[in-house]
């Protein structure tokens, strides 16, 4: 039975993944809580140590919460929404510029979220008699970075918004304006501020992508082995083969890839000039089967 969930969840995409561990986050410590009640257990507040804490000496006590902050959600709507944008929108991102640019755009969103609630929140007077006890959790950041970097990569693909049919950049405008404006109107400014950050580093993400630079090139070096976790373990000798047919990959292979990016160029100009809806089914097909 484990054999078969294990294979199962390495079947999914690398966006339902996330979507999976994310959803465990937030059941598996729901369903301890009632284990803890039924048996009148005191309950012990430990996901407070995977929170992400606006107090920096607090941070410095637990530093890995800059990511883990990341697969916490603070209700059922809050992961239901997140994760129905992330599927949406990621399997986008996928398949445009796949499963390694996915990773590290989305977690350099949420380490940029992170730190821009963490310096908004002892940098600015109006937070200084919160800033011992705000905690900062949700998916939003990573989300936002992916969404803006498709705005900045295709401001003119529409997605469909409830009846309407929106251009990419016109959700973002409404999405940043929506944050600001709502800044000091509720309870939630830490997750607008770490909207705002992962925003930011989308959109920056995509311009150094289009200036021809890669965006944290460090970064997806770690992210690579995050990517790699998630693979099925292969033998030693089977991981050489491997390495060995890339690195002498034959012209005809290299010519299918260039025809097959090529084909992506074009269908990305189809879209900017007239929309996702224009698409042909075939064309769509390639986009969400291409290979990861």
């Amino acid at each position: 039975m484990s054999l078969n969930l294990t294979q199962r969840f390495y079947a999914l995409s690398i966006v339902e993944r996330l979507i999976v561990i994310n959803v465990l986050c937030f059941v598996l410590p729901a369903f301890l809580k009632v284990v803890f009640y039924l048996f009148d257990a005191s309950q012990v507040d430990y996901l407070s140590y995977f929170n992400l804490p606006s107090s920096i000496n607090r941070f410095l006590n637990q530093p890995w919460s800059i990511l883990t902050y990341s697969f916490l959600h603070g209700g059922i709507l809050h992961l239901l929404f997140n994760m129905l944008v992330l599927y949406y929108v990621g399997k986008m991102f996928v398949s445009f510029m796949g499963s390694k640019e996915f990773f590290s755009t989305y977690f350099l969103g949420v380490l940029a979220g992170g730190v821009a609630f963490m310096i908004s929140y002892n940098l600015f007077p109006v937070f200084s008699s919160v800033v011992e006890e705000s905690n900062l959790v949700g998916a939003s950041a990573g989300i936002m970075s992916i969404l803006f970097f498709m705005c900045g990569y295709a401001p003119k693909m529409r997605i469909n918004f409830f009846l309407f049919s929106i251009p990419f950049y016109v959700l973002g405008l409404a999405l940043v304006m929506i944050n600001l404006i709502t800044l000091p109107l509720n309870d939630n400014a830490g997750g607008n501020i770490a909207h705002l950050g992962g925003a930011a580093i989308g959109f920056y993400s995509v311009y150094r992508y289009k200036s021809g630079k890669v965006f944290g090139d460090e970064f997806e070096e770690f992210m690579g082995k995050i990517v790699r976790s998630f693979k099925p373990k292969q033998k030693n000798a089977g991981h050489r083969q491997t390495k060995t047919k890339d690195a002498h990959r034959s012209p005809r292979e290299s010519k299918k890839e260039q025809k097959s990016q090529e084909k992506i160029e074009k269908i990305l100009k189809k879209i900017s000039e007239s929309g996702y809806q224009s698409l042909t089914q075939d064309e769509k097909e390639f986009l969400f089967n291409k290979d990861e």
